[in-house]
């Protein structure tokens, strides 16, 4: 061990927190935590998560600890503490309170459950013509559990219901599967937020109502994977496109025909996703 390890961590003393005390933190990330960052990675958990370090600091901090050779990056660009930066965070490491570096340590847990929600979710809208669809998409291991699309006359409404279903995808997946097994029904929703976000939900539903009571059209696919799918028209109005993953064509079936009697189906999936608040 270097006689004065200090001087790997600030070529200058200052009382900015300081790249000596970001170092300190990145350093001791990296040795505790279980899995591998970029440094971009890095960057967001520790300056944008939780607000840890000042991201002006930590980009310094991340520059000075790979040309000392405390962090190296790996053929894939994931970070880690070199061997002289392991003795060097044991050395330094409580030079920087314990709850400051598991409040780092959590921030990276929450990246990691904040990620893998991400990849397990798609909102986005989809255009066709002069109507716009808010679509939701949950999946698991690359499974399609759930493709809701709901078509607007208005892009304005669409994009509404598209931050709605953004809020909490996998909240809105466990509503919509029950309302399709009948286990709960949806009334109208109680609308709540900002002015302009009221008045975009109110809009919603008296398009809704306009809409009547939908028509569905429901077959079992299998195009890799078995599904139950549900056309909702009004009139000669497509209004909403609902996909649902089932194990086996026979459960597919009976959702089928769940959903096909649900008349108010429509309905009470766009009340869902109104009320999907996280």
């Amino acid at each position: 061990m270097e006689n004065n390890p200090e001087k790997y961590i600030s070529p200058k003393a200052n009382t900015e927190f300081d790249v000596t005390g970001a170092k300190i933190l990145i350093g001791d990330f990296l040795a505790r935590s279980d899995d591998r960052y970029t440094a971009d990675e890095l960057g967001e958990i520790l300056t944008v998560n939780e607000n840890v370090i000042d991201y002006f600091v930590y980009v310094r901090a991340y520059d000075e600890l790979a040309q000392d050779g405390i962090v190296v990056v790996d053929e894939n660009g994931f970070a880690a503490l070199s061997e002289k930066g392991r003795g060097l965070v044991a050395e330094l490491e409580k030079l920087v309170p314990k709850s400051l570096r598991d409040k780092a340590l959590m921030s990276g847990e929450r990246y990691k459950r904040d990620k893998k929600s991400s990849g397990d979710t798609r909102v986005y809208l989809e255009e066709n013509g002069e109507r716009t669809a808010a679509v939701c998409e949950c999946f698991d291991n690359g499974r399609t559990l759930m493709r809701i699309k709901l078509w607007n006359d208005e892009k304005e409404l669409a994009e509404h219901e598209r931050s709605m279903m953004n809020a909490d995808p996998v909240k809105l997946y466990c509503k919509v599967l029950d309302l399709v097994l009948g286990s709960c029904t949806d009334e109208e929703a109680t609308l709540t937020g900002t002015p302009l976000e009221i008045t975009l939900g109110e809009a919603v539903q008296r398009y809704v109502r306009s809409c009547g009571k939908a028509e569905n059209v429901c077959t079992a696919e299998s195009q890799g994977e078995v599904r139950a799918v549900c056309r909702c028209t009004a009139g000669e109005k497509l209004v909403m496109e609902l996909e649902v993953n089932a194990p086996d064509e026979t459960q597919a079936d009976y959702l089928c025909g769940k959903m096909a009697e649900n008349t108010a189906l429509f309905s009470q999936v766009t009340n869902a996703v109104l009320s999907n608040l996280s």
